[in-house]
């Protein structure tokens, strides 16, 4: 259901990506601060933290496919996850500018992320990739991102039945 409507968007506003300013040509280098999740299912027995501090560096290469891209490399890691353990990810993936108003950016994207999801009930970590989505809007040098980690990718990280997980991140360029 997701990924149909993250396509229905993408076919919805690509008459706008012609749009898309400089930063859809950003080739440098960012920072990333992650900071909050929002699960959709809540855990009573254990509640979900959701204070997440993490940082991150991301290597954007300009742009690239069709119609104004960014795509960008990512080293990330979370101190505390939603369960209280430890994260590292690695991630490919781009985003696009849908419009722009008043100088700030709308996009949408995506990443194809591994993950190492610490989880201090098991006491295990667990490995997995993931294709995770993005929303987002950007002024000048930052960004501000919503990421969603869906059902099947985030059940198998933390063993349980979740819905979804929402991410907040915010990208800074150098």
């Amino acid at each position: 259901m997701m990924k149909r409507f993250i396509f229905l968007v993408v076919l919805a506003f690509s008459p706008f990506y012609s749009f898309a300013d400089s930063y859809d040509r950003y080739d440098g280098w960012s920072g990333t601060l992650y900071g909050f999740s929002h699960h959709a299912t809540q855990n009573q027995k254990n509640p979900y933290e959701e204070f997440n501090p993490g940082i991150g560096i991301r290597k954007h290469f300009g742009e690239c496919f069709w119609r104004s891209a960014n795509c960008f490399a990512e080293l990330g890691y979370i101190h505390r996850n939603s369960l209280g353990g430890k994260v590292k990810m690695a991630s490919v993936g781009s985003k696009w500018t849908l419009f722009t108003v008043d100088n700030y950016r709308f996009h949408v994207g995506g990443t194809i992320t591994y993950i190492e999801y610490g989880n201090p009930f098991s006491k295990k970590t667990l490995h997995g990739f993931a294709p995770i989505p993005l929303i987002g809007v950007g002024k000048n040098s930052w960004d501000f991102d919503v990421s969603i980690l869906s059902k099947k990718p985030l059940s198998a990280l933390t063993g349980k039945d979740e819905k979804a997980v929402f991410l907040l991140s915010f990208v800074h360029r150098f």
